[in-house]
């Protein structure tokens, strides 16, 4: 994970196409951090989602970490992305994709930056990304 990109393998279902029905909600990790997704749908028709780098990788950054934003796809054509951030290692990242409708097929990616510690320091990146399939 350090000094590359990867893919972890945050939410097995989330990355092969999970199906999502309304108020349901996905929550998965590896050793890389944890990552959160809900469907609302009605009035709302939002993906909250969150992920939280998890305490091992936390503890060798060194000061704050850049997230570009996620970024997203509705039935293959590209959304708003979300906020970018540079914040402490401890953040909850998250954000809301919108507007999404049942049989929509959602996929998401986000990629963060650090400085590490670890012998002899350097750059550190994580991506996570997955694919949704909303249903009714």
């Amino acid at each position: 994970m350090v000094g590359s990109a990867q893919q972890p393998a945050l939410s097995p279902a989330a990355l092969n196409g999970a199906a999502m029905w309304c108020g349901s909600h996905i929550s998965d990790g590896d050793t890389n951090g944890n990552f959160d997704i809900q469907y609302f749908c009605g009035s709302t028709r939002t993906l909250p989602w969150g992920f939280r780098i998890a305490a091992a990788i936390r503890a060798i950054i060194v000061g704050n970490v850049n997230e570009t934003g996620l970024r997203w796809w509705r039935n293959g054509y590209p959304q708003a992305q979300n906020a970018p951030h540079i914040v402490p290692p401890d953040y909850q990242f998250h954000g809301t994709m919108q507007p999404v409708w049942a049989t929509d097929k959602v996929s998401y990616q986000d990629y963060m930056t650090f400085r590490h510690n670890v012998d002899p320091g350097g750059t550190g990146t994580l991506t996570f990304a997955g694919l949704v399939e909303l249903k009714n």
